[in-house]
């Protein structure tokens, strides 16, 4: 009988330790991601050096301008590109309708941070790896309400950030670095707003 309670017990035993393992997995170290944390490639910059890069081994959170893709066709509208490097010991998150699209916030020529705040409903949780980087997008229709149409022009010095949790502190905005629009991004906005 007393081998059979020490049995009893040795199974409980692991199948807890299991379990725990288990969920704290899920918790911690981002298994349960809707979608899988993003790898982003090597971005090219244009016109200047690459801030971070997807094999930056800097410590901290780094968000960085990567660039412009234009509207492919009717269905689709100029984005901005953004690069954020986790170079924390942590997985970071942030609450987004997809994981490519989190929710910006624009500084204008240094003044006050403005944020878009959208619907909540459909809203997850998508993780940046320790050590690695995502490349997320801003679409013009967002960019330009954030900012304010009057104030998207060529020669206006921007800074755009997201909101950020990481296991030290709680959602904090990283901002990139300043940056000015191409003039012709800057009419591709104001055209694709203007329909």
């Amino acid at each position: 009988m007393r081998v059979i309670k020490i049995g009893v017990f040795v199974l409980a035993f692991l199948v807890g330790t299991f379990s725990v393992w288990a969920v704290s997995s899920v918790v911690f170290y981002g298994v349960y991601v809707p979608v899988r944390a993003l790898m982003a490639p090597e971005i090219v910059f244009p016109d200047a050096e690459p801030i971070v890069s997807a094999t930056d081994t800097r410590s901290g959170i780094h968000v960085a301008y990567a660039g412009w893709d234009a509207a492919e066709d009717d269905k689709s509208v100029p984005t901005l590109k953004f690069l954020i490097h986790n170079g924390t010991r942590s997985p970071i998150s942030y609450f987004a309708h997809s994981a490519e699209s989190p929710s910006p916030t624009v500084t204008v020529d240094g003044g006050e941070p403005r944020t878009l705040y959208g619907c909540g409903t459909g809203i997850k949780t998508y993780y940046i790896l320790p050590g690695t980087s995502a490349l997320v997008r801003v679409t013009n229709h967002s960019f330009i309400y954030t900012a304010s149409p009057e104030l998207v022009k060529t020669g206006t010095n921007f800074t755009v950030g997201f909101h950020l949790n990481s296991v030290t502190e709680n959602s904090k905005v990283h901002f990139s670095p300043t940056f000015t629009l191409p003039k012709k991004l800057v009419y591709a906005f104001l055209v694709e707003v203007s329909k």
